[in-house]
């Protein structure tokens, strides 16, 4: 999983803000269509912006792998909350 933040008052994420990888620490994967699964992702990137103020938006992108081509990865109900570090 991948996010980038965005500075409070912008509404655009602009070329020069790059996605950074985050890290899971958190959750398990299985084969099992029917097992609801929570994974809990940090970001190893710093969200702190370049004036000190934090993120008011971000947006994330989800890459999906498998060894195995009979059983394709899919999301159902996802749910993401960002919530600030203390």
């Amino acid at each position: 999983m991948y996010c980038k933040v965005n500075a409070p008052g912008t509404t655009q994420f602009d070329s020069q803000n790059k996605y950074q990888e985050m890290t899971r620490t958190s959750g398990s994967f299985d084969n099992s269509r029917d097992k609801f699964e929570e994974f809990i992702f940090e970001n190893s990137g710093n969200t702190v912006l370049a004036d000190g103020s934090y993120f008011n938006t971000f947006q994330i992108k989800i890459v999906m792998l498998s060894s195995d081509p009979a059983y394709v990865p899919y999301l159902r109900d996802l749910r993401v909350i960002a919530l600030e570090d203390f």
